[in-house]
């Protein structure tokens, strides 16, 4: 099942997924100026986090994104960007959280995962390690933001794509789910929408 997240303005274009099967989307695209963009991300979190629970994920994490310049393929090693977007993310996903209903959150779930031998959020078969063993059980790899009771399975992890556009100025965020559990290799239709990145 494939779930655009609603915002502000929205302007239909279409989103080709690198590594289809496993992935599920969330698509949000903030007018992201460097003072709101935590305030953005925090808006977009409670839509995320409902989303999480509303399919019955209870643990999860943030990967690394990859950033996309103008019409350059996407790299997953543009900088320290790949990474802060996922902590901030990460950050406003347990600022969001429901105290009565929380979402386990991963603490620095890019940083496990690539203890991970062969783990690989970019391909079908590096996906699999990110959440199961070589005896095809549960991968118990993550420490919890909040909690440190031992090491916990992961039931989704988020990652996504920041565009920048050719005047380096506007940019998009697409926000990915990847679930053990999904079988469609469909490519769905996201409506993201611009704005300044300054």
């Amino acid at each position: 099942m494939n779930r655009v997240l609603p915002s502000r303005r929205w302007s239909p274009r279409g989103f080709f997924l690198l590594a289809a099967g496993l992935f599920l989307f969330l698509s949000w695209a903030p007018a992201v100026k460097a003072a709101s963009l935590e305030r953005a991300l925090m808006e977009q979190a409670k839509k995320i986090r409902k989303y999480c629970q509303d399919q019955g994920y209870q643990t999860v994490g943030v990967l690394k994104f990859r950033v996309q310049k103008g019409d350059a393929a996407p790299t997953d090693r543009a900088g320290p960007i790949n990474l802060n977007m996922a902590q901030r993310l990460e950050l406003a996903l347990i600022l969001a959280n429901d105290a009565k209903q929380p979402l386990n959150i991963i603490k620095d779930a890019s940083a496990a995962a690539a203890g991970v031998p062969g783990a690989n959020h970019l391909t079908e078969d590096g996906q699999r390690l990110l959440f199961f063993d070589k005896a095809n059980k549960p991968l118990h790899a993550y420490q919890l933001a909040w909690k440190h009771d031992g090491l916990v399975a992961a039931d989704a992890f988020l990652t996504g794509k920041i565009r920048f556009l050719p005047n380096l100025k506007d940019m998009v965020i697409d926000v990915v789910v990847i679930d053990p559990r999904a079988t469609s290799r469909s490519s769905p239709r996201s409506r993201p929408r611009r704005g300044s990145a300054r």
